[in-house]
């Protein structure tokens, strides 16, 4: 029972930490992007339209790589 408390800990441990080193850019992002003299509005423009970008590529560009080769698809 002890190996699967640890491995559970473990688990949860790495996609916290995952999710950390994933949001992390887009704080940091939106610090410099303040410092630069853009408004909260316009952060939130320029960081929606990244994350549309990814969800309307991300299913093309695995049919591409998976019809042909990631390099191709890269």
């Amino acid at each position: 029972m002890t190996s699967i408390r640890r491995n559970t800990f473990v688990y949860l441990l790495v996609n916290f930490l995952v999710i950390v080193a994933y949001s992390m850019p887009h704080s940091i992002l939106t610090v410099i992007l303040l410092a630069k003299g853009l408004s909260v509005s316009q952060i939130l423009l320029i960081q929606s339209a990244y994350s549309i970008a990814i969800v309307l590529f991300e299913l093309p560009s695995g049919l591409l790589a998976d019809n042909h080769s990631r390099k191709k698809s890269l």
